[in-house]
């Protein structure tokens, strides 16, 4: 099971709102999809790959969505390993 940050907690509102709110739905399917996620509190990251998603069905859009947060979380851990690896050759020297 993945873990997210709370950082992704406004994409995780998103695809949940989209589940159970028919009109919001179809807006992030339409020309609207810039308003919907208006609606949504996003970082500038996460509203930009929403806003990049080409999906057919909530489906589709949901898994692009977790694609992303796992690419990004991997991404973020290896910073995370590099900037640790530095701190412990800095601090032995």
């Amino acid at each position: 099971m993945t873990t997210y940050t709370l950082a992704h907690e406004g994409l995780q509102t998103l695809v949940g709102r989209a589940l159970i709110d028919p009109s919001f739905r179809r807006g992030l399917f339409s020309d609207q999809r810039a308003e919907c996620l208006a609606e949504v509190t996003l970082t500038a990251e996460e509203r930009q790959a929403a806003s990049r998603i080409q999906a057919d069905d909530l489906a589709d859009y949901a898994a692009e969505l977790d694609a992303w947060m796992r690419e990004r979380s991997s991404r973020v851990q290896a910073s995370l390993t590099q900037a640790n690896a530095r701190a412990r050759v800095l601090l032995a020297a």
